[in-house]
C-alpha cells in the first residue's frame, strides 16, 4: 500500500478507531515503509498493532519497532522444535527466528519500552504435543504474554453449512477485517480471505460510508433476523463468537486493554472466552 492511500485511511478513522492492525494475510516487515506507517498512525493518536513471523525481525528492525511507538506486537511461531516448525511454517530457519525473537526481547527489556508483546502458538494437530514445551521455552523470556490459541479454518472449501444455533455475529458491529493494498477491496470479516464479497473501494468512499453501506447493513440484517444461511460467508462460518463476559469487557474497556487481559481469561476459562483474533 502506498503512503498516500494509507494516510487517507488513517486520517478518516483517527477520530473513532480504537486499534488499527497493519497486517492482513502477509508479513508486515516486508513493507519498506512499515515503521513510517506506524509512526504516522501514532501521530494521529491511534493504537497500532502488527503480527510478524519474526523471519525478518533483525536487530535493526527490532530497534525500529521499539522506536516507532508500536503498541501491540504478536510474534507468531507455532512450534517448539525445528522439525515441527518446518511442517507448520514451511521453513528451515527455526534457529534464526528464535535468535531474532530473543534479541528483540533482550532489547525490549533493556529499554523498558513497549510494545506489549505476545509470543503466540496456534494449536494444530501437527504441533499440539509441543504446547507445554513452547510455554516453558518462552515463559521467562521477557515477553508480556505467551499465548496458545485454537486454530480457525478460514478456507470455505473445507466448510459445510453450520446448522447449530446462532447469535448475531458480534464482529459485524465491531470491526472491518481488511483493506487491500490498493484499497479496492474492503472485507467484513476474515472468513472472506479471498475478498470475494468486497464492501467497497476506499479510493472512492470513506471508511465511514463503507461501514454503513447497503452491503454491510444487509449482512447485519440477516444476522438479526436469523437468516444467516442466505449468505455464503455466514452459512459456513465457524469463527468463535465472544462469550457474554467477552462482549461486556469490550464495551467497558478499550480494545488494547481487552487484548492485554484476554490471554489470562483464556487460561482461566480453558478456551471459553474468545474476543479477537
Amino acid at each position: 500500500m502506498g503512503m498516500k492511500l494509507y494516510k487517507k485511511i488513517i486520517n478518516e478513522i483517527a477520530s473513532y478507531l480504537e486499534l488499527v492492525y497493519l497486517h492482513g494475510l502477509g508479513e508486515p516487515l516486508f513493507h519498506p515503509k512499515i515503521f513510517e506507517m506506524i509512526k504516522y498512525a501514532k501521530s494521529k493518536g491511534l493504537n497500532v498493532g502488527i503480527s510478524t513471523n519474526a523471519t525478518l525481525l533483525t536487530k535493526e528492525k527490532a530497534k525500529k519497532i521499539i522506536e516507532s511507538g508500536l503498541d501491540y506486537l504478536i510474534i507468531a511461531l507455532d512450534a517448539a522444535t525445528p522439525k515441527t516448525f518446518k511442517i507448520v511454517r514451511g521453513g528451515e530457519n527455526f534457529k534464526k527466528v528464535v535468535a531474532n525473537v530473543k534479541k528483540y526481547l533482550k532489547l525490549k527489556k533493556k529499554t523498558k519500552a513497549s510494545p506489549f508483546t505476545v509470543i503466540q502458538f496456534v494449536k494444530l494437530e501437527e504441533n499440539e504435543k509441543e504446547v507445554e514445551k513452547f510455554r516453558k521455552m518462552w515463559q521467562n523470556s521477557g515477553a508480556d504474554v505467551v499465548r496458545v490459541k485454537p486454530v480457525i479454518d478460514l478456507l470455505r472449501e473445507h466448510k459445510k453449512i453450520n446448522k447449530s444455533p446462532r447469535r448475531p455475529c458480534f464482529y459485524l458491529w465491531r470491526q472491518l477485517n481488511l483493506v487491500s493494498w490498493d484499497g479496492k477491496i474492503v472485507t467484513s470479516c476474515c472468513m472472506d480471505s479471498d475478498g470475494d464479497y468486497s464492501l467497497g473501494d476506499v479510493n472512492k468512499q470513506t471508511i465511514r460510508e463503507i461501514w454503513n453501506n447497503r452491503k454491510m447493513v444487509s449482512l447485519r440484517k440477516i444476522q438479526v433476523t436469523g437468516e444467516w444461511k442466505k449468505h455464503y460467508l455466514c452459512q459456513d462460518c465457524s469463527y468463535p463468537q465472544p462469550s457474554f463476559p467477552g462482549k461486556l469487557g469490550s464495551i467497558i474497556f478499550s480494545d488494547m486493554m481487552v487484548k492485554k487481559i484476554l490471554p489470562s481469561l483464556e487460561r482461566i476459562s480453558f478456551g471459553r472466552f474468545h474476543v479477537y483474533d
